[in-house]
């Protein structure tokens, strides 16, 4: 038990260290007809990537942050949920030819499901209500009252089942104590759920979240946790130190993919079975699979924090990947002190940087230490500079 508490806050750690590069990839999309792929970034762009080739293709920037990303059904929109640049929360729609913006929902959380061609989502933290959307028209097609056994309750967790037919959702509770688990129908405006469960623990929402549905049976997956829902009963399941960063089911629920450090894991559904696909170096780097997804069950996408994109197929093997070839800047990564500055000049100069640090940190004006680099060049610079105590990351995307 001892051990488990220490991976654990060691792998907490770890994630939220790689965190301290300023941007980063946060999810992706794969568009269900056109030979395009759309990352959304954190900056508010989204990375518009060749999904043939992988060959970026232009970068545009549409909101403040971007959190998830998903095109509806017939891939006619893009929808975003993140902030947008009125610096507001909400779920926003961009027309797919244009990427001008279409719809605009204001709301607290959303996710999405293009398989059923709906998004849904909370207007405020604690609100006693879930809304359906269409992701074509924008218009509401159903609500849900969160009707949970104590009225102080609301809802944390929720997600589509992997067809889209319900919506499952899971209680804001406090550590390990009973959390109680609700399934509706994703039709209507419903004040009751169809059943419920209790678990003995909670699913963590802080990082990567899913289900994976398969003959009436879900499995709920969060950060370190794993829920099985089966007709009448909630099995708490273990994977080991496996911690979800970014998720994706196959269509028929048979098998799931959970995006960890350096590689992705394949589960079978019924067994929980794994298998480990490990990812290739490039440039010295790997990352975590911050998103995955998939339209078709036979490719799975994926993108790292290192900004490698890739590949993996149904049989669980990597068959491409690459670094994004994009022109990017290199920024320190985190704060620094006046005792601190000679250091970085000193690692800056050995590393034939031409930049000198200003003598006091300015959060709102990241320290660029290099300019309009490949992102190859940026990785190498990245790791010469962590070579010296030096941490840095990628900024300022640019097409």
């Amino acid at each position: 038990m001892k051990n488990k508490f220490i991976l654990t806050v060691l792998s907490i750690f770890c994630f939220a260290f790689a965190r301290l590069c300023i941007h980063y990839p946060k999810s992706i999309a794969i568009h269900p007809t056109e030979d395009i792929l759309v990352i959304g970034h954190n900056t508010g762009n989204i990375i518009i990537v060749e999904k043939s080739t992988l060959k970026f293709l232009t970068m545009i920037k549409v909101c403040k942050t971007i959190e998830k990303t998903s095109f509806n059904k017939d891939g006619s929109q893009l929808w975003l949920f993140g902030r947008n640049l009125e610096e507001k929360d909400c779920a926003l729609s961009l027309d797919s030819k244009t990427w001008t913006k279409k719809h605009e929902i204001g709301c607290y959380k959303a996710t999405f499901s293009s398989t059923a061609n709906k998004l849904c989502y909370k207007i405020g933290y604690s609100s006693g209500e879930l809304k359906i959307a269409d992701m074509s028209s924008a218009e509401s097609v159903g609500s849900l009252k969160t009707a949970f056994t104590k009225d102080d309750s609301h809802v944390d967790f929720f997600e589509f089942s992997t067809d889209g037919s319900q919506i499952i959702m899971a209680e804001s509770v406090f550590g390990d104590i009973p959390c109680e688990i609700l399934i509706y129908p994703s039709e209507g405006f419903v004040a009751k759920p169809t059943k419920s469960f209790i678990s003995s623990t909670k699913i963590s929402t802080g990082f990567g979240t899913g289900i994976s549905s398969n003959n009436n049976e879900h499995i709920l997956i969060g950060w370190s946790e794993t829920l099985k829902l089966k007709t009448d009963t909630c099995e708490t399941l273990s994977r080991g130190y496996d911690f979800c960063h970014s998720f994706c089911s196959s269509a028929d629920g048979s098998y799931f993919y959970i995006g960890g450090g350096g590689e992705a894991t394949q589960y079978d559904f019924l067994t929980m079975k794994t298998v480990p696909i490990e990812l290739e170096k490039i440039d010295g780097h790997a990352g975590n699979i911050i998103a995955i997804g998939t339209i078709d069950s036979k490719n799975y996408y994926f993108v790292t924090d290192d900004y490698i994109v890739g590949i993996i197929n149904s049989d669980g093997f990597v068959v491409k990947q690459t670094l994004l070839n994009m022109t990017v800047d290199v920024i320190l990564s985190n704060s620094y002190k006046a005792e601190d500055v000679q250091k970085i000049n000193d690692a800056c100069k050995l590393n034939k940087l031409k930049v000198v640090i200003p003598e006091i940190y300015d959060k709102e004006k990241p320290v660029k230490i290099a300019a309009g680099v490949s992102m190859s060049d940026a990785s190498k610079i990245i790791e010469k500079m962590r070579a010296s105590g030096i941490y840095c990351g990628v900024s300022l995307i640019q097409p």
